[in-house]
């Protein structure tokens, strides 16, 4: 969302220069942050498994495995918010809910066919991670398709970078407590 707004304020200045600098920072810190999540569930991942998950023996190599996927996944999928959020500043909700909408019945079908023909659930998983990563690369290119003078060259911009901190820390903080507040009063 703070990819969003930071670029539709440049999108409405005509500023390209700008466009530019959020793109390539929105992308390369959902990247890194992305890896260093993923990282630190592998890190975690003896933990969740001993004191968390706690899964029968005969499934506890399963649950291993969708763990590694899953952190593995995470940098693409903040990469894919990113992605998303650029395509929505140039308010093109068609190319998001047409790719959204693929990749879901892709994954569903998919799915649905590997445990009709008995594959275990950490190969439904990777299914679906190759989905997702599927539908990032489509993103990729309609970016890439909107603004093709873009330098698609990897760099932070230090504005840039805190501008999209100080957005998105407090829509994050927002999306935190809004639910807890409504739960907690229930």
């Amino acid at each position: 969302r703070a990819a969003t707004i930071c670029t539709s304020g440049h999108l409405a200045e005509g500023n390209t220069g700008g466009i530019r600098c959020v793109v390539r920072t929105a992308l390369l810190s959902n990247l890194v942050l992305g890896t260093a999540a993923g990282l630190i569930t592998l890190l975690a991942i003896p933990c969740l498994m001993k004191y968390v998950v706690k899964a029968p023996p005969n499934l506890t190599t399963q649950a291993h495995y969708i763990f590694y996927m899953i952190a593995l996944a995470m940098p693409v999928l903040l990469v894919q918010a990113a992605l998303r959020g650029i395509l929505s500043s140039y308010q093109r909700f068609d190319w998001i809910n047409l790719v959204n909408g693929s990749m879901m019945t892709v994954q569903w079908i998919v799915a649905w066919l590997l445990a009709k023909l008995g594959f275990g659930v950490s190969v439904v998983v990777l299914s679906t991670i190759v989905d997702r990563l599927a539908g990032t690369v489509v993103l990729f290119v309609l970016c890439l398709k909107l603004c093709p003078d873009m330098q698609w060259r990897a760099g932070f911009d230090a504005r840039s970078l805190l501008r999209l901190y100080r957005l998105g820390s407090w829509m994050s903080v927002s999306q935190v407590v809004s639910p807890l507040l409504v739960y907690l009063d229930r």
